[in-house]
């Protein structure tokens, strides 16, 4: 755990290091799962968590917005008596956009399921059997207005495993997530 600690330091800026400031705080699923473990489903067999696809629907929802926007653009501009020249930046922006959004989508380091069930967890394809896993933890990140979501795996070998779920947890809550693994956990 000390570890966890020391290379979370290492995350922070230079300055946050210096002035004492701790932008991360760790949390054991444990404390996270104590306001959900009264709502819970108990789930037969496996729970799985995967990014929602309501994500890729804001995505594709932007992206027509956005040649909503540019068609409305041109259809104004041939309308009006002069050509405006910022609207050849329009498709551009547009093109900028959907490559960070499909590059979101797209990256497996932070798009892939957890599947909870009695003999363990399995993370990107990667199998934990509840013996083998000593404690989980999550570690929340803030940098300015973004928050950054971390599941570790505490082996009981002496290994951590660090998982990235910001995307996972985009439109559920960490505290739901350590409730199901505390929840399989304690029955297996």
């Amino acid at each position: 755990m000390e570890n966890l600690f020391q290379e979370e330091k290492l995350e922070s800026s230079w300055l946050d290091r210096n002035l004492g400031i701790q932008n991360s705080k760790i949390y054991s699923t444990a404390e996270l799962s104590k306001r959900y473990f009264k709502t819970l489903k108990t789930e037969k067999g496996e729970t799985v968590f995967k990014v929602p696809k309501l994500i890729y629907i804001l995505y594709a929802a932007l992206v027509l917005a956005l040649i909503g926007a540019l068609i409305m653009a041109i259809i104004n501009a041939h309308s009006s008596d002069g050509f405006n020249p910022a609207i050849g930046l329009i498709p551009g922006i547009i093109i900028l956009i959907v490559i960070i959004a499909l590059g979101d989508i797209k990256d497996e380091n932070q798009n892939f399921k957890i599947v909870l069930s009695h003999e363990g967890m399995t993370i990107r394809d990667i199998p934990y059997n509840w013996d083998e896993i000593l404690d989980t933890f999550v570690i929340i990140r803030r940098k300015g207005r973004t928050t950054s979501y971390f599941l570790i795996v505490a082996l009981n070998v002496g290994t951590t495993d660090r998982w990235d779920i910001t995307n996972l947890l985009s439109l559920s809550s960490d505290g739901k997530l350590s409730a199901y693994i505390e929840y399989y956990k304690k029955i297996a």
